[in-house]
């Protein structure tokens, strides 16, 4: 993989997924509800683009999510 791939070029859930995706969508990467998947975009943790005026339809790009996915990622040591 080139140094200059995207972010979720790295991730298989995201290859295929659209570029814009619906907070359904987003739910469904983050194994998550699509109502914690609302929440994180309306408080702002998750960037996210609003369409239409006075409307609660969101649509998250999918390198955003990538960011977020690498930002908020915990690791778990493989000590045995």
């Amino acid at each position: 993989m080139p140094a200059d791939a995207p972010a979720y070029a790295l991730m298989p859930e995201l290859v295929n997924a659209p570029r814009l995706m619906t907070a359904r969508d987003v739910a469904l990467v983050l194994a998550c509800s699509p109502r914690t998947a609302t929440n994180l975009i309306s408080s702002g943790k998750l960037p996210a683009v609003r369409l239409g005026q006075g409307r609660t339809a969101y649509r998250v790009s999918r390198d955003v999510l990538a960011d977020f996915i690498q930002r908020h990622a915990t690791r778990q040591d493989s000590a045995a």
